[in-house]
């Protein structure tokens, strides 16, 4: 027997969290490419690149949140004990 407004609940923590993991790991990925062009001309540029891969990583952590937060929400959807 499983809970369907859990597995929809489920299934929308799961599509939000993948897509708010990829814009904050291609943020970081943007970030860091700054950062490695900023070792090599302008302390500024470094310091710039090193800010947006710091918030890529953040948005990235709220997306593995959501993940994590879909996978409790499905087992409970399926009336599985957690122990």
């Amino acid at each position: 027997m499983e809970d369907r407004q859990l597995n929809r609940n489920a299934h929308a923590f799961l599509g939000n969290g993948a897509r708010i993991l990829a814009i904050g790991a291609a943020v970081a990925v943007l970030g860091g490419l700054i950062w490695l062009l900023g070792t090599t001309t302008d302390d500024v540029v470094q310091a710039v690149g090193g800010m947006i891969a710091w918030l890529g990583i953040v948005v990235a952590s709220v997306g593995v949140a959501l993940l994590v937060i879909a996978a409790v929400t499905h087992r409970m959807a399926r009336r599985r004990p957690f122990a």
